[in-house]
């Protein structure tokens, strides 16, 4: 399966489990440039070319956030198929490590020596 999610002058960017890096079904997020580039498939915690991470672009995606509110050009391209593989990807992501201040601020102690 594939779907195209995201398409502006410069890039596309599809969803799709139709690549040798996904595993188990688990789709990748392909962006292609516009610019003679071959395409890549990025995981969720994976930086793109400009500096966002893969999953808060399918976050986007699923949440329909506004593109020029975030000074992006371009058009979500809304589907079935978009919306469900969206939902692997993005739960397909370990969560974030936690830092030791957030563990602190929590008010978890750890033990005394």
């Amino acid at each position: 399966m594939k779907a195209t999610i995201y398409k502006s002058e410069h890039a596309t960017a599809e969803l799709t489990n139709e690549s040798p890096p996904s595993s188990y079904g688990i789709p990748v997020l392909r962006i292609t440039l516009k610019t003679p580039r071959e395409a890549t498939d990025h995981g969720p915690r994976d930086a793109l070319v400009s500096g966002v991470f893969a999953i808060a672009l399918v976050t986007s995606y699923r949440d329909g956030a506004d593109l020029t509110a975030r000074g992006w050009g371009g058009r979500w391209i809304k589907s079935k198929v978009g919306d469900a593989l969206a939902e692997r990807f993005i739960h397909s992501s370990p969560p974030a490590p936690r830092s030791l201040a957030d563990v602190l601020h929590e008010g978890t102690t750890f033990p005394s020596s």
